[in-house]
């Protein structure tokens, strides 16, 4: 039933993509990842919209603020998780919209949890019941 949402990993810092991708894979999930602004909105165009997004707020040249105003803009939105260490805008009236802010923290439990939750709260009426 995963298999058929698509996530965005957008993160500046391959590494980071790729363990988060290989988590979300292992979890049922289809990613696709971005390590720049450009990437992001080359990959929310693309022939398959991502479900879901998993946003570094660190993104380069400080576009991270950026991205996230052009997205909170989208029609239909996107569900957004934010997965930062920049924590000190957990609070910041930007950032309110977004389904989730977590903390990097080297363990996939808690964001594969959220993904999960996300996913049931905003795509429930495509789940068989």
């Amino acid at each position: 039933m995963q298999q058929e949402f698509t996530i965005l990993v957008a993160d500046p810092y391959p590494h980071v993509r790729e363990f988060i991708t290989r988590e979300l894979n292992q979890a049922g999930y289809q990613v696709v990842q971005a390590g720049t602004a450009k990437e992001v909105f080359s990959q929310i165009q693309a022939e398959q919209t991502p479900d879901l997004i998993v946003f570094e707020l660190n993104m380069p040249k400080n576009s991270g603020f950026a991205i996230l105003d052009r997205l909170s803009n989208m029609v239909p939105p996107i569900p957004l998780i934010i997965y930062s260490n920049l924590t000190e805008y957990e609070n910041h009236p930007d950032v309110q919209w977004a389904d989730a802010f977590l903390e990097k923290d080297g363990d996939p439990g808690v964001l594969l949890n959220t993904v999960s939750e996300v996913i049931w709260k905003n795509y429930k009426h495509c789940f068989e019941i």
